[in-house]
């Protein structure tokens, strides 16, 4: 009797430990040159909302903040994206090369392009980085406004 109460409380305490978080750990790479955030208010963005980044460093900083996020998986992602059109998003593009200036590179493009969404509610929509079209998968288990205001006060946000 004893073995099995010893073994059932082995069971549970190794289901407990190996309960981890799901994150989603986008690779830092040489490639990232360039980093431009959009803000899309109800579906439509504009130059005047615009930022590009070149600064390595802060290309870094942001995507280990965003690695360390808990997610899940967008479960139905059609119904997310209708959701997400009608409300204002921060759209942060991460590339090798500065096609933003030029969109028509965008569709003849092989090069790697990283992508995830930020609410200002702290809401995290992040895309699939072992996929080829890294298209975006998860979302955050939870908010997190501290470190959308974060983002927005280093990256000089406010418009």
């Amino acid at each position: 009797m004893k073995r099995m109460i010893w073994m059932i409380s082995l069971i549970i305490l190794m289901s407990a430990c190996s309960n981890t978080e799901n994150t989603v750990d986008i690779e830092v790479t040489e490639e990232y040159q360039f980093m431009e955030i959009d803000k899309v208010r109800s579906g439509e963005a504009s130059a005047q909302k615009t930022k590009n980044i070149q600064d390595r460093e802060v290309m870094k900083r942001i995507i280990e903040q965003v690695n360390d996020l808990p997610v899940k998986t967008i479960e139905d992602q059609q119904k997310t994206f209708n959701q997400l059109r009608q409300e204002t998003v921060f759209f942060f593009w991460f590339t090798e090369e500065d096609w933003f200036s030029d969109l028509s590179k965008v569709r003849d493009s092989q090069q790697p392009v990283y992508t995830f969404i930020a609410k200002p509610d702290g809401t995290f929509y992040l895309g699939d980085p072992t996929k080829e079209s890294k298209k975006i998968s998860f979302v955050t288990k939870e908010k997190h406004p501290e470190l959308f205001q974060q983002f927005q006060k280093e990256l000089d946000l406010n418009f």
